[in-house]
């Protein structure tokens, strides 16, 4: 199988990709990084590395400010050597050894404390790693550094000759106390010191200590006799033993530092195989934590399914583009993490084609004017829908849609600028908003009352008080603090050149001959009776071109939402926005996307499970269960104290086949819907908020048509 890109191909792949974000993030990522042209620009590969695992080059999170805050310049310099490591080859652990045997000694601790923060945090070291850092053990370090302190040049110790003896004489002289110490006992440490007969040397021996005496008041700085200027031997010995222990004592830091931290105790099981949960256990086992998977299904990969069956090439029957192959500095945009894996795998991609054509219903290509003009009114439509929630009462915009608020700044543009907000009483006492429906036409034509029909619901409260179909939505418990910040009051969504140039294009198309080449004669066709009567109440310049193609450009957005605009939240359906989504062009993976998850799999070996369902999941403290168990009074109490102070979770988890397997913590990543439908019993049961949580978040039903071609 073929390599994927270098960063060099993606790189230039992104400049020929055409931006498929929605129009808001974009403008907000212009706002905020500037032009997405990167002609001219300039970043380090460094920062290309930060960038790519969703860190700032020069900026720290919060998580990386409360721990490294004392510390942030040593901290910044040792991630930034830590990620390149790891972006110029994620295909085995980042190596703590070679890179704390890079650095000065006073760096060891923040390097060891920053490598371990990345892993823990799933920013290194993740993923389906062909090697890994060995463990290190205690014996395997103590030599090591042995070899590195012995493979130090040392001056060697000096040879027995008259220098060397004389040098030594001063040594003891100066350490010895003079009125009890005799000449004779200075001659037997010598001999005891060279391990040689030092009789023959009496006389030079003699001649030095008579010096040593006459000039005693000099002893500490007095020079031998007849060597003065001349390098003490052994002082340069003892100098080289001391280094040699400076080193012998910072290698074996560097390998404490390497240690990996203890094992924590207690086990943790992942309950589910989707991406979430393989991501998770594979971050886990990682770090040294005992982790068991269990997926219901037999295969891994959750909604990631590629399925053969008579196609001549696996089909994605459910996620299947990697929105994202490469990090985009300038934008501060992170490539998809299954980016990551593909590498490390060595899939092959496919990248997408950035610019689709939209062709009529007659089969003719739509002209780049009219959708750059109904592009701009989409956009305007957008902008004006944010408007509506950052003006309007939190109580009645946590229950607006964005259908209902598109439908009532479309109704702006049809009736003009002096307008009063509708939102289409028709439209939302249905819960269908023509806009978010391919109806747009249809809504313009229909008048609506100026107050949207939620808030006259709020109004008359006692008719739907017994209907418990009328459901109230409330979102306080999922807020978000994100708020479009520096939106101008939008006086007309429609602006007067997107105007000027849907008139110019009608009359284009009313002079043009149908057969003129470069006229789309699609869209002159005969509109539906109720396009009609949309444009017999609209501004001139609407036409049923413009309608037309609205409608689809909202079929589109709904289907990059999966979902209808009715069911969207006005406040919260760009939430994620803030983070401008990846980067990179859009590519497939040649052969299916779950290769990516069968990859991830792989690396569990017997931790994960298949085929094995989740009935049951009970949880308590240690302190709960002690205190059930001894009984009442102050033996309930005792036990409930001791309990607690020890702090141990005790999770039991019983699977389909009638197990029962204890966790110290379990992580739940099964889809939404079986949480909605209470495939999963929690004892005691989820807190109110969670549960009402679950139910109020939706999903959209995505279907796909395969079609095998045969050439």
């Amino acid at each position: 199988m073929k390599d994927g890109p270098t960063i060099e191909q993606a790189e230039e792949m992104i400049d020929q990709a055409a931006y498929t974000g929605y129009s808001l993030r974009a403008r907000h990522l212009r706002k905020a990084f500037g032009s997405r042209s990167t002609a001219g620009s300039k970043h380090s590969i460094e920062d290309e590395a930060t960038v790519a695992v969703g860190l700032k080059p020069t900026a720290l999170t919060k998580q990386e400010r409360q721990v490294f805050g004392s510390r942030v310049n040593d901290y910044l310099c040792a991630r930034s050597k830590i990620l390149l490591s790891w972006w110029q080859d994620c295909s085995t652990a980042v190596n703590l050894r070679q890179l704390l045997a890079e650095i000065d000694d006073s760096k060891v601790a923040t390097v060891r404390d920053a490598y371990y923060f990345l892993q823990e945090n799933g920013y290194i070291n993740f993923g389906v790693l062909t090697s890994g850092e060995p463990e290190p053990d205690q014996q395997g370090d103590a030599a090591a550094a042995d070899t590195n302190s012995a493979a130090m040049p040392l001056v060697p110790e000096p040879e027995e000759d008259d220098r060397a003896i004389v040098f030594k004489l001063y040594q003891l002289l100066r350490a010895a106390d003079m009125q009890t110490t005799s000449e004779k006992a200075i001659r037997k440490e010598l001999q005891k010191h060279f391990k040689t007969d030092i009789s023959t040397r009496k006389a030079l021996v003699k001649q030095h200590v008579n010096y040593f005496i006459e000039h005693l008041e000099r002893k500490d700085s007095l020079e031998p006799l007849g060597y003065e200027g001349q390098a003490d031997p052994y002082a340069a010995a003892a100098e080289g033993e001391r280094e040699r222990e400076r080193r012998a004592a910072a290698s074996a830091a560097r390998a404490a530092a390497a240690k990996p931290p203890d094992m924590p105790h207690g086990r943790v099981i992942v309950v589910g195989a989707g991406p979430a949960g393989l991501a998770a256990a594979n971050v886990l086992q990682r770090n040294n934590v005992d982790v068991l998977v269990l997926e219901a299904r037999d295969r891994v990969g959750g909604r990631v399914h590629s399925y053969t069956g008579p196609f001549s090439a696996p089909v994605d029957l459910g996620t299947s583009v990697i929105t994202g192959t490469a990090p985009e500095v300038d934008q501060g945009l992170a490539p998809d993490p299954v980016i990551f894996l593909c590498r490390q795998m060595g899939l092959q991609l496919q990248q997408l084609q950035g610019i689709v054509p939209i062709y009529g219903a007659a089969g003719q290509q739509v002209s780049q004017e009219l959708q750059e003009q109904v592009d701009r009114s989409r956009d305007d439509l957008l902008d004006q829908a944010c408007h509506t929630a950052d003006t309007t009462d939190q109580e009645q915009v946590e229950q607006l849609s964005l259908g209902e608020a598109v439908q009532q700044a479309l109704q702006q543009h049809m009736q003009g600028p002096s307008a009063a907000p509708a939102a289409g009483a028709d439209a939302t006492a249905t819960g269908n908003s023509p806009a978010a429906n391919g109806q747009a036409s249809e809504a313009a034509a229909t008048s609506g009352p100026e107050t949207p029909q939620h808030m006259q619901e709020q109004q008359q409260p006692q008719q739907d008080a017994g209907d418990p179909n009328k459901e109230q939505l409330s979102m306080q418990d999922a807020q978000h603090p994100e708020q479009w910040q520096e939106q101008q009051p939008v006086q007309n969504c429609l602006p007067q050149r997107a105007i000027g140039e849907a008139e110019r294009q009608l009359q284009q198309q009313q002079s043009a001959s149908p057969d003129k080449p470069g006229v789309d004669t699609a869209w002159q066709q005969p509109a539906a009776a109720t396009v009609g009567a949309a444009i017999a109440t609209a501004p001139g310049a609407i036409t049923a071109d413009w309608l037309q193609l609205l409608d689809w450009q909202w079929a589109n957005f709904e289907y990059g939402c999966n979902a209808s605009l009715d069911e969207l939240s006005l406040q919260h359906w760009d939430q994620d926005g803030e983070w401008g989504g990846f980067g990179g062009p859009h590519c497939m993976v040649v052969g299916g996307l779950q290769q990516t998850m069968q990859g991830l799999a792989a690396q569990l070996g017997d931790a994960l499970r298949l085929s094995c369902p989740v009935t049951c999941i009970r949880y308590s403290t240690a302190g709960q269960q002690s205190a059930s168990d001894a009984g009442n009074g102050e033996q309930v109490q005792e036990a409930a104290n001791e309990a607690a102070d020890k702090q141990q979770r005790v999770v039991k988890v019983t699977t389909a086949q009638g197990e029962v397997l204890e966790a110290s913590l379990v992580l739940v990543t099964v889809p939404l819907g079986v949480l909605k439908q209470g495939g999963v019993k929690f004892v005691p049961a989820l807190p109110e908020w969670k549960q009402q949580a679950v139910q109020r978040m939706g999903f959209g039903n995505f279907n796909k048509v395969v079609l095998q071609v045969s050439r």
